[in-house]
């Protein structure tokens, strides 16, 4: 089951390499089950809210710095021909749409 100090694990390894990091293929389910299950919590205190803030963040910015590393990959694959490592099925979908996108303008 997942954890926030597994996110945040996920989302340091992810800031700590300019590559993308191996990734189970449904982490975006489970993340998106983990904030269900944190809204779920019916008599929220101070602290829960500011717990959902912090993970909410974390969630954020652990998908933007992938998006990030994605869209230099695009780059660099239409360039060299060698896609990245360590996709998840929803990247690689998302990657090679955008890398035969940006063949087509080139």
């Amino acid at each position: 089951m997942l954890t926030f100090d597994k996110i945040r694990d996920f989302e340091r390894a992810e800031k700590g390499s300019r590559k993308l990091q191996k990734m189970p293929d449904d982490i975006a389910v489970h993340m998106r089950d983990y904030i269900k299950r944190k809204q779920k919590i019916t008599e929220k205190t101070s602290n829960d809210i500011l717990e959902m803030e912090n993970i909410m963040a974390t969630i954020k910015r652990f998908f933007e710095l992938r998006e990030s590393k994605l869209m230099t990959a695009v780059s660099d694959t239409v360039r060299t021909g060698i896609p990245p490592e360590n996709m998840t099925k929803d990247e690689e979908t998302i990657f090679y749409g955008l890398v035969n996108t940006v063949k087509t303008y080139r």
